[in-house]
């Protein structure tokens, strides 16, 4: 939201609403998985990333998407997948991993299950 007002002047009720709807969007891959200071930690990122995927997707590839759902749904959503594979971890305060798989393990095998899921389509 801050950056919203720094950048047009005004904060608007959709913008709020938005990154209240990608903060949700993005939490919810890892919602069993992570722990508390992990799921704050992805809202945040969920805000900025998503803020400026609507922006790339309004301002530079034109793109008409009144409701902002690829930007904030599907961006979102590759966003928390990913960070899933890094706050799962146990000593991130998340569910832990299995022996022997390292976070940058599961960052893989969450990228890609994200290209398959993409692939499908």
């Amino acid at each position: 939201m801050f950056i919203e007002w720094k950048r047009f002047g005004k904060p608007s009720v959709l913008g709020v609403v938005t990154g209240m709807v990608a903060g949700l969007g993005t939490i919810t891959p890892a919602s069993g998985f992570v722990g508390p200071v992990g799921a704050l930690v992805i809202g945040v990122t969920a805000g900025f990333v998503c803020f400026y995927a609507t922006q790339y997707v309004k301002r530079k590839l034109i793109i008409d998407d009144s409701l902002d759902v690829f930007p904030v749904h599907g961006v979102g959503g590759i966003t928390g997948s990913l960070l899933t594979g890094v706050f799962a971890a146990g000593s991130l305060g998340g569910l832990g991993l299995a022996d022997g798989v390292s976070i940058m393990d599961q960052v893989g095998v969450q990228a890609l299950a994200i290209v398959v899921t993409g692939q499908s389509h």
